[in-house]
């Protein structure tokens, strides 16, 4: 199973990370050429950004690793 998660970036003014809102996995990654780019509203300084698919990560989400998450 190949393990899934956003599309993180890191915003060229604040240096922090920034969520794409792009769900993806590594194969669907591979899949883009890597200057492909996509325009992100920073919510870290609210500019618009034109970000490389390549400098780009993934944050896998618990689901995908097997995490469960236990209330209480």
């Amino acid at each position: 199973m190949a393990i899934s998660g956003n599309l993180m970036f890191r915003c060229p003014v604040t240096g922090r990370e920034i969520n794409s809102g792009f769900n993806t996995d590594q194969d669907g990654l591979r899949g883009i050429p890597p200057m492909q780019s996509m325009h992100v509203r920073c919510p870290a300084c609210w500019k618009l950004h034109d970000l490389k698919f390549s400098a780009g990560w993934i944050l896998p989400n618990a689901a995908s690793v097997g995490k469960r998450v236990i209330a209480g």
